[in-house]
C-alpha cells in the first residue's frame, strides 16, 4: 500500500468517523506544502546532479577490525578482513556472532579513533552493549534506540561514543526484516546535507569556526559535529527527511545517505558543495 492508498483507505475513513470534514461547508486539506517545497531547489539541483553520475559503490574500510580492536581483548574474536557495509549486515545477522563483536567491527568500519575506543572499553558502565542488544532483538524503534543512546551521553555514561558512531550502531543492527523502519547513519556530513537541502537545522549541531593559513591566503575554515543535545524526536524527522528525499531520487534511503557522506574527506563534488555553503547553527 502506497502513501496515496494509506490516505484513501486507512486515515479519510478515520477522520470522517472522528467528525471531521462533516460539517456543511469545510472540508479537510490533503496536504498544505510549504512555499517553496520541502526542499531548497538549488542545493536540491546540485545533489541531483552529482548523485546522477556517482556509481553507488560498497568500499572496504580502512581500518581491519582485529587489528584496531587489540587493545580491548575483543580482537580475537572479530574480522580479520576489512569491512564493508554489506559485510557488516551479514555480521549482525548472523546469531553465532556475539553484540559485541559486531559493535566493534562496526566502530572499526566507521573509523573510530583509537582514544576514543580505548574510553570506551574502559568505562566500567556497559549498558550500551545491553541497548546493542536490544535493538539487534528488534525490540526498539529508531526513535527508542537514539533516545536511550542519547540518556547515556546526557549522563556522561557513554565515553568515546557520540551521535555520528552510536546510529552506526543503530543502522547496523536494527534487523531488516523488522516491522520497524530501520534508523540511519547521522554523521556531522549527512546532517549538514540535510540541513542545507531542508533550509533548517534539523539535527542540531556544534560548529567551529577559524581562521587559516592555505597557500598564503587567509581562509575561514569550519568543522561542524552532531551535537549531544539532539533528541529521539530530532533523529526521528531526520530519518522521516532521508525517506523523503530517496523518494525525491528515486533510490534507497540508505543508498541516498551514503550520496551524502562517503565521497571521501573533502574530495567529492557534493561535499565541497556542503562545506562551501552550510551556515552556522541558528535559533
Amino acid at each position: 500500500m502506497n502513501e496515496a492508498e494509506t490516505r484513501a483507505e486507512l486515515i479519510d475513513p478515520a477522520l470522517r468517523e472522528a467528525g471531521w470534514g462533516v460539517v456543511d461547508g469545510r472540508r479537510t486539506r490533503r496536504e498544505v506544502i510549504a512555499p517553496g517545497g520541502l526542499w531548497q531547489q538549488d542545493h536540491l539541483s546540485a545533489f541531483r546532479k552529482m548523485a546522477g553520475r556517482v556509481t553507488i559503490a560498497d568500499p572496504p574500510a580502512k581500518l581491519v577490525p582485529r587489528l584496531w580492536a587489540k587493545a580491548t581483548g575483543m580482537g580475537e574474536s572479530l574480522p580479520a578482513t576489512r569491512q564493508t557495509r554489506a559485510s557488516l549486515l551479514a555480521l549482525a545477522a548472523n546469531d553465532a556472532v556475539s553484540t559485541a563483536a559486531v559493535c566493534w567491527s562496526i566502530l572499526a568500519w566507521g573509523g573510530m579513533h583509537g582514544r576514543h575506543r580505548d574510553a570506551l572499553h574502559q568505562q566500567a558502565d556497559y549498558r550500551w552493549l545491553r541497548i546493542a542488544q536490544e535493538i539487534r532483538a528488534g525490540e526498539r524503534t529508531r526513535r527508542e534506540s537514539y533516545e536511550v543512546f542519547a540518556d547515556l551521553r546526557r549522563e556522561q555514561s557513554l565515553s568515546g561514543m557520540g551521535p555520528a558512531y552510536f546510529t552506526k550502531l543503530i543502522f547496523f543492527l536494527m534487523p531488516r526484516q523488522s516491522v520497524h523502519p530501520v534508523g540511519y547513519i547521522m554523521d556531522q556530513w549527512v546532517a549538514c546535507s540535510i540541513n542545507l537541502l531542508a533550509g533548517r537545522d534539523i539535527v542540531l549541531t556544534d560548529a567551529n569556526f577559524r581562521w587559516a593559513s592555505v597557500h598564503k591566503h587567509r581562509k575561514l575554515q569550519s568543522t561542524f559535529v552532531v551535537s549531544d543535545l539532539n533528541d529521539g524526536a530530532a533523529y526521528e524527522d531526520y530519518c522521516c527527511h532521508i525517506e523523503r528525499l530517496a523518494r525525491e531520487l528515486s533510490q534507497a534511503p540508505d543508498a541516498t545517505e551514503w550520496l551524502m557522506m562517503s565521497e571521501g574527506r573533502g574530495l567529492g563534488a557534493w561535499r565541497r558543495h556542503v562545506i562551501e555553503h552550510r551556515q552556522p547553527p541558528h535559533e
